[in-house]
């Protein structure tokens, strides 16, 4: 229903055989994903001005990306789409026309139905009848709103018969993403024009893997061999490059190693030096699949030490099958690093205090993610660690990368020491940084850029939060005035 037939000449075959899918019985969820600027928003527009012409009577179809404003966008291909066809919404006694900084909508007077603009806003979702669904982008959705805008979305659907949800844009760089669901079969129908890690990335075959409209269109052909040469001379452009591009579900941004190898052996010694002066604890929680750590930095000596913790369900032999983990979780148990928390799914993060606490003796303050500080009070309250200052840290590029750009500096200089361990060389293979445009860094979380999807990148976490605050301190001879966090 709202679906134009497809015989017309002006499609391309990629955009046929689509709306042949979407149009088959029983298909109610639809998922497109392909490079960008391929006409994903002419056909998004198609969609709606059918949906005005032959949807139920009274009922909406929904543009929503991820901004009110880039929304619009395709709106505006839709209200063209109209001119073209020769209708005058602009006509009072017949249509409804608004265009604003809150509200984008044409309704025809007659028929009730609509073509309306929103944003990825729950808020502005709920309550609306809607029989045609667009899902713009949805990878570039705000995190925190993207699964409680599908789902305001898709109970919105359901107040029309025959109504539909589809979703087209590039693939999301983590596989835990309801889109990157939707492509891999949880939707009724899904096409997806993507490159292979095995292909080769510059050869124009690879190319029109993921640009279905690469030999149509001759000025999307241009720009995209343009930045083929771009990839190939900077790092940057070619992350731009494997993702948009070649859409092959990897972050846009330049991802690299926290440290080289040979610069972490040059912190590694058998012997530590002394636990003097104030210790700072970086805590990183985890769930029912990640591990929870605690790393202990002393600031004065540069010494730095860790330990990890997780559940008991699945068993540990277990987790590493599934993470392809070979023997090194079981080698991080005999090295007295990893303690496993029998007839447990998540770890209790007290007994994992408790045994930093043992180990190490109190610290001077304690530093964590801001989103899981909460977690860490109930767990302290429940701990013999004595009061302390907590701190927060905010995920946000600025205080990631200042953090990030300390931690790497102890390393590079060579004064944080460390034990050789298991542990801490797997958690440093396994993590990555990412770069913003402006030269920001943080490090990468829940991506996949062909590596396996559940990275044991606990450690460094926590040490990049630890080594990060103490150096602040150390730099500023540990002031009396810390910043408390209520929650």
């Amino acid at each position: 229903m709202g679906v134009e037939t497809v015989a017309r000449n002006d499609y391309l075959p990629w955009q046929r055989r689509f709306l042949r899918g979407l149009r088959a019985p029983g298909r109610r969820t639809a998922a497109l994903t392909l490079g960008r600027s391929n006409g994903k928003s002419w056909l998004c527009s198609r969609l709606a001005v059918s949906y005005l012409v032959e949807g139920p009577k009274d009922s909406e179809c929904v543009l929503v990306a991820s901004s009110y404003s880039q929304a619009k966008v395709v709106y505006r291909y839709a209200l063209t789409e109209l001119r073209r066809r020769g209708v005058d919404f602009e006509n009072r006694s017949e249509w409804v026309h608004r265009d604003s900084v809150s509200t984008a909508l044409v309704r025809s007077k007659k028929t009730g139905r609509a073509i309306r603009a929103l944003g990825c806003d729950p808020r502005r979702a709920h309550g609306r009848v809607f029989g045609l669904a667009i899902l713009d982008e949805p990878a570039q959705w705000a995190a925190g709103t993207s699964d409680s805008m599908l789902s305001a979305i898709t109970t919105g659907t359901g107040k029309v018969s025959g109504s539909r949800v589809v979703a087209i844009g590039t693939r999301p760089a983590s596989n835990e993403h309801w889109f990157s669901r939707w492509l891999d079969g949880h939707a009724d129908y899904a096409q997806v024009h993507a490159a292979d890690p095995s292909d080769h990335e510059f050869h124009r075959k690879t190319i029109r893997k993921a640009n279905p409209s690469f030999d149509h269109l001759p000025a999307l052909q241009e720009s995209i061999l343009l930045q083929r040469e771009e990839a190939k001379r900077d790092p940057a452009a070619r992350a731009q490059w494997r993702s948009l591009i070649l859409n092959m579900g990897e972050p846009d941004v330049l991802e690299s190693l926290v440290c080289e190898v040979e610069d972490w052996r040059r912190c590694e010694v058998e012997v530590l030096p002394p636990r003097q002066g104030p210790a700072v604890w970086g805590v990183d929680l985890g769930g029912s699949s990640a591990f929870s750590a605690v790393v202990g930095y002393w600031p004065l000596t540069g010494r730095i030490e860790g330990l990890l913790a997780c559940g008991g369900i699945p068993s540990l032999a277990a987790r590493a099958k599934g993470d392809n983990a070979g023997k090194r979780y079981q080698r991080m148990v005999e090295e007295g690093v990893l303690q496993v928390q029998p007839g447990r799914r998540v770890p209790e993060v007290g007994d994992l205090l408790t045994w930093a606490l043992h180990r190490w003796g109190p610290p001077r303050l304690i530093v964590a993610d801001l989103f899981r500080l909460p977690m860490l009070k109930d767990s302290l309250d429940s701990s013999p660690v004595p009061p302390v200052p907590l701190i927060s840290r905010r995920a946000r590029w600025s205080e990631a990368n200042e953090d990030l750009e300390r931690f790497r500096r102890e390393i590079l200089e060579g004064r944080l020491k460390v034990r050789p361990s298991v542990a801490w060389r797997h958690a440093l293979a396994e993590s990555r940084v990412r770069s913003d445009d402006s030269g920001n860094m943080r490090l990468a979380v829940m991506v996949e850029a062909g590596r396996r999807r559940r990275a044991r990148t606990d450690l460094v976490s926590a040490a990049v939060v630890a080594v990060g605050e103490g150096q602040r301190r150390h730099k500023q001879g540990d002031p009396a005035p810390v910043r408390l966090v209520a929650v």
